[in-house]
């Protein structure tokens, strides 16, 4: 009985995981189009394909907030690696070099 459980529990996650990739991958797909991402209309005759398209344009819209909000966070990263590595290059070896501006 333990190893039935274990087969369900299993093919439960397998599932989840499957759903998963599929969500993120139309939301990549839709990110990569290059259509505009209007609000979905809900239709009641077709309440699951509306629900989905909804759950689609949400992700769709959370992604491109994400990565708005990310873009000064890494200007500001690479900034930082350039000087990390304009200072290494000046202290290798024990060698200090003036920087000057």
């Amino acid at each position: 009985m333990r190893t039935l459980q274990d087969l369900v529990v299993g093919l439960v996650r397998a599932g989840l995981l499957a759903a998963g990739v599929l969500y993120a991958v139309e939301i990549l797909v839709h990110c990569l189009s290059l259509r505009e991402h209007a609000r979905p209309e809900f239709d009641p005759s077709k309440r699951l394909v509306s629900a989905w398209r909804l759950s689609v344009w949400a992700g769709v819209t959370a992604t491109q907030m994400v990565v708005r909000m990310s873009r000064p966070l890494i200007n500001t990263l690479s900034e930082a690696s350039a000087d990390v590595g304009e200072w290494a290059i000046a202290h290798r070896n024990g060698h200090v070099t003036t920087r000057s501006h």
